[in-house]
């Protein structure tokens, strides 16, 4: 079970379906979330007087097949109107897709070539499953082509806009830079 804290007078609003909370989302009570099964759970706090928050994801894995403690697990988690809604989805064609494969050009006919940027949330596991990256982040889609595939590329882009303009943690330990 989780509980949730913020100063006195500031208002939790949490979301368990990956979108973002907003005012209209469930409000927090005090009483500990379950969290028995894989869960995302998505946070934001709203006060009187000050702006927003940034919202916090955090993710709740169980039963995640990390190659027996040698593969990092990666979760990437963004509301499902920035990725699958005709009007902003970043994966789908949308209602300005050309007829014909691949649907479009770079910024011209389906979504998914469209230079657009979301907001997304990304957490990385060791191996052993300790937390070594959680933050705010950005998301576009990556490539050609390979844009009108069922499987698509992204960038994962760290930005002050989001909290952080860096991921810090070493995750191509081999490298001669961080």
């Amino acid at each position: 079970d989780v509980t949730l804290t913020a100063n006195p007078g500031a208002r939790i609003y949490y979301t368990l379906d990956c979108s973002d909370p907003t005012p209209s989302a469930t409000r927090y009570n005090g009483t500990p979330i379950p969290v028995n099964k894989t869960t995302i759970l998505r946070t934001r706090v709203y006060g009187e007087g000050y702006l927003e928050s940034i919202m916090d994801s955090q993710s709740y894995l169980y039963n995640v097949n990390n190659g027996n403690g040698t593969v990092f697990v990666v979760s990437l988690v963004s509301d499902p109107y920035n990725l699958t809604s005709d009007e902003a989805g970043i994966m789908v064609k949308g209602p300005n897709a050309e007829p014909n494969y691949p649907y479009g050009s770079m910024n011209k006919g389906a979504n998914f070539w469209m230079d657009w940027e979301r907001e997304a949330h990304v957490e990385v596991f060791t191996g052993d499953g300790a937390p070594a990256l959680s933050q705010e982040c950005g998301i576009k889609l990556h490539g050609r082509n390979t844009r009108a595939y069922v499987l698509k590329s992204f960038k994962v882009k760290a930005d002050a806009k989001y909290g952080s303009n860096r991921f810090s943690y070493p995750i191509f330990h081999d490298r001669p830079y961080d």
